[in-house]
């Protein structure tokens, strides 16, 4: 009968398995690091984005999507004061790529901020480029 144990160390296939699985590990983890960044970016541009909803409807007595205001109003919404301002602020998305009610809009990270439109008496939020950028 062969022992299973060896004095000599480690085969070669031994080792070439060993590698191999750190590999695969550290590869999983690569992407998983990867995919948990992307989905906190997502997460943190749908929130700020509900914070804008939520504060535009309230400032502008907004309900069910329309409003009690007869005059139509165009404001941006600053996520660093939490306010509207007329002004564009700085951007402040997280990830390149947001979407609001099907729509999708493209910009770099930190380049884009909230933009509320109150028309006959509907409310739209869109993201637009930032101050600064072109």
């Amino acid at each position: 009968m062969t022992k299973l144990s060896s004095t000599r160390g480690l085969s070669r296939i031994e080792l070439i398995c060993i590698i191999v699985i750190i590999a695969v590990l550290l590869i999983a983890a690569g992407l998983w690091w990867h995919n948990y960044r992307v989905s906190t970016m997502i997460s943190r541009d749908n929130l700020t984005l509900r914070r804008a909803l939520s504060y535009v409807e309230t400032e502008w007595l907004v309900t069910d999507g329309a409003s009690n205001v007869a005059e139509d109003r165009t404001a941006y919404f600053d996520a660093v004061l939490t306010k509207l301002t007329e002004d564009k602020p700085a951007g402040y998305n997280e990830y390149h790529t947001m979407t609001i009610d099907g729509r999708t809009y493209e910009g770099e990270r930190n380049t884009m901020v909230i933009k509320a439109t109150l028309k006959d008496g509907n409310l739209r939020l869109d993201w637009v480029k930032g101050e600064g950028v072109r």
